[in-house]
């Protein structure tokens, strides 16, 4: 008797479910854990985007911290080539050189290992024929430098810091252009004439940056 009450009862039940089922809504009834495709297409479609935001922004920082680290190395290595240049001096060349080096698409390590050589960073340095941070010939290159550079027009501009390693890094690299990128031949012509310690010195000034910067960059992150 027990049993037969239960089994009306199972079927009582199953059948008022089977009612509620028909009349519920179209997405109750199918099963409310299930999506659409098109919700799958759209919830795909904003992880990839967020993953992609996601890599641009750690470029950008990694891009930002490599600027950072290389800010610095430069502007330390000048001061201990110029004892009596302040930080704050020694940090603007490093970023003029960082400009100049990104416009004319020149190691910016090369300029600066240039700077060392030719100036020991003195910004008021002169030869008989060369002035500056980069010892640029304003004879040799005036008129050239008046046709590139409109601001500038006199020795005075020239010789100003931002200007001189702007004007350097654009004499090197169409040196390094006219030698088909060959370093050596674009440096000896910078140098106007032939000295293979003059090119050696650059070099290894150049390597003491790399290394300085590897180091920075690991301690970095």
């Amino acid at each position: 008797m027990a049993w037969r009450f239960l089994r009306v009862t199972f079927f009582l039940a199953l059948t008022l479910f089977c009612m509620e089922v028909r009349g519920a809504s179209p997405s109750w009834a199918e099963g409310q854990y299930l999506t659409l495709p098109s919700e799958i297409h759209a919830h795909q479609e904003n992880l990839q985007r967020q993953k992609e935001r996601t890599v641009v922004a750690q470029k950008r920082q990694q891009k930002e911290a490599e600027h950072q680290v290389r800010k610095e190395a430069i502007a330390e290595f000048f001061q201990e080539k110029n004892k009596h240049l302040g930080a704050e001096r020694a940090e603007s060349y490093a970023h003029y050189v960082l400009e100049a080096a990104h416009t004319f698409g020149v190691d910016p390590f090369l300029i600066a290992a240039i700077i060392i050589k030719e100036s020991r960073v003195r910004d008021s340095a002169k030869s008989r024929v060369a002035y500056g941070l980069m010892q640029i010939n304003w004879k040799v290159h005036r008129h050239n430098i008046g046709k590139a550079f409109s601001h500038i027009r006199t020795l005075t501009e020239m010789m100003k810091p931002k200007n001189n390693i702007l004007v350097g890094t654009y004499i090197f690299s169409c040196y390094l252009s006219s030698s088909n990128g060959d370093l050596g031949r674009a440096l000896l012509k910078y140098y106007g004439g032939k000295n293979v310690k003059y090119v050696n010195k650059i070099y290894s000034y150049r390597h003491e940056l790399d290394k300085r910067f590897a180091k920075k960059l690991n301690s970095f992150y």
